[in-house]
This record gives structure tokens, sequence and C-alpha cells, in this order.
């Protein structure tokens, strides 16, 4: 195998390292794309009543979205990892921005499914998984420090977006708050994806806490292959566990407004709860994933859990 050299700046050197460059261009997309998507509670009453659809049905729509995103975040990680994240994640956005801002046009349950459930969770398969994927590569030291304060974007954008979504439908309707939402997502996302890189050795670097050598292609973090890790049971339980976690986590946020409403709750309110855990997460987030560089991860997953 060729070896690429690591290129020197010459002069000064840069006065950030592009790795957290990376870290903050991930951090604005899945701030955005996740707080709405987290957010869907907000919509669940006014859109289901208009629509005329049960509850089961509304849910069923957001369940679709989530197998679709689990589905392609399969697959479209395997395309980043051979084409880079620029590709995949302007793809995602052209899709998750399609699907948002057709939303004012639905008037029957099918659309719902099309555009939320289809294009909206076919383009989230390119957000999450994949670009936390890449943070791993360009961080070898700090890396669960910094993965934490990238996914403590979720838990950011649910604080910001589910009260102002609130105030939105308010002044509007869940229509015309979806285009919103769709054209700022589509912008940002689109817009960070043109300066993400895949890996250090793209730019004659090597990962932030590893000696500057001779790069070799690349960077690959350590650990088993795909087929390894399919025969391993570590893999499962942890597959089973995050599995339990996001059908929980899912169920809580699309369902906790809805009820909270009909409990006699302002849809304000409720949407300042939603806001509550959402603000948590940072919190929780960052806290474990700065112990977790110090403990280790298995401690903090189990504790994490725990709380959970």
């Amino acid at each position: 195998m060729s070896t690429i050299p690591v290129e020197k700046f010459k002069g000064s050197k840069p006065a950030l390292f592009y790795g957290y460059k990376v870290a903050i261009l991930a951090f604005l997309i899945l701030l955005f794309s996740y707080g709405l998507r987290f957010s869907f509670g907000v919509f669940f009453t006014p859109m289901s009543g208009e629509l005329g659809l049960s509850n089961a049905t509304t849910s069923l729509v957001f369940s679709i979205s989530m197998l679709m995103e689990g589905l392609f975040n399969i697959i479209l990680g395997g395309i980043i990892d051979k084409y880079g994240p620029r590709l995949v994640v302007s793809i995602s956005a052209l899709l998750i921005g399609a699907g948002y801002c057709l939303m004012p046009t639905v008037k029957s349950d099918w659309q719902l499914f099309f555009y939320y459930g289809g294009l909206v969770g076919i383009g989230m398969g390119g957000l999450f998984a994949p670009l936390v994927s890449i943070i791993a590569r360009w961080f070898s030291a700090k890396r669960n420090l910094i993965t934490g304060l990238v996914i403590s974007s979720v838990g950011l954008g649910v604080l910001i977006i589910s009260p102002l979504a609130n105030r939105l439908i308010m002044a509007f309707d869940w229509r015309v708050t979806f285009l919103i939402f769709g054209v700022v997502i589509l912008l940002v996302t689109l817009i960070c994806a043109q300066f993400l890189k895949r890996d250090p050795s793209d730019l004659g670097l090597v990962p932030l806490g590893e000696e500057v050598k001779t790069a070799k292609g690349p960077n690959a973090v350590a650990g088993v292959d795909f087929k390894d890790a399919l025969r391993s049971y570590q893999f499962w339980f942890v597959f089973i566990i995050l599995f339990s976690y996001g059908f929980c986590t899912s169920s809580v946020s699309i369902h906790l407004i809805p009820a909270a409403i009909k409990t006699g709750i302002s849809a304000s309110a409720a949407a300042v709860v939603l806001a509550a855990i959402g603000g948590l997460q940072i919190v929780g987030r960052i806290g474990l994933g700065l112990a977790a560089d110090r403990l280790g991860n298995k401690i903090m997953f189990i504790g994490g859990f725990a709380l959970f």
C-alpha cells in the first residue's frame, strides 16, 4: 500500500484543527434535523385532528419513518465509507427538505406515509450514524467527549425547536411550520455538507491525539470488520439494548404532548416539558461522554442505561 506523507502547514499552524470543524458541522446538521425529528409530538394533535387520522395511524407514520431511517443508516453509512460524506449528506438534505416542504400539500394518509415516512425517513438515514462514525475517524484523544458534544445537539435541538414549533403552529398552522423548518434544514444541511471531510488523511492530517507520522490511507478506527461483528454476541447485545432505547424514547417523544393535552395541560406547557427532556439530554451526553474518556465506555454505558 502506498503511503501518503503528512503535509505540514507552511508558516503558522491553522487556528483550529479541522476535526473540530467537522464536529461543529455535524453538530449544526443534527441540531436542526433531529430537533424537529423528536418534536413530532408537537405536530401530532393538530395534524391528526385536521386530517381525521387515528392516533394509531399517526404513530405508524412516525414508526415507518424511523424504520426507514434505521435501514438506510446501514446502506448510506456504507456509501459514505466509499464515497465520503459530502455526496450522501447532500442527497439526504434534498430528501429531507423535499419531504418537509411537501407536507403542506398533504390531503390523505398515503401522502403522509410517502412524504414523512418515506422521503424524510430515508433522508435521515444519511445523518446520525454516518456523521458520528466520521467523528471517530478524526479523534483518537477526547473521542467520547467530542462525540458526546456532537450528539448533545439532538437534545439542544429539541429544547429549542419544540416550543418554537408550538408557537409557529399557533401563529400559522402545522403545514406552514413544516415548510419553514423544511427550508431551514435543507439550507443548513446542504451548506454544511460541502465542508465535511470523511478522514484526516484527505487533508494530509492524522487524528487528534496521534503522532504525526506517515498516514497509510484512510484512518481506520481500531476494531473488527463487519462480518466478524455480526458473529459477536456483544454486537447483538448492544443492538437489542439500543433498539429498546430507541423504541422507548420514540414512544415517549411522540405521545407525551398528546397525552398531556388530554389531561388538561396546555400544548405550550407540554412543549416545555418535551424541551426540558431535550435540555437534560445535553447534560447527560456531555457529562457521560467526559466520564467515559476517564472511566471507560462499559461503565458509563451501564450507568447511563440504569438511569434511563
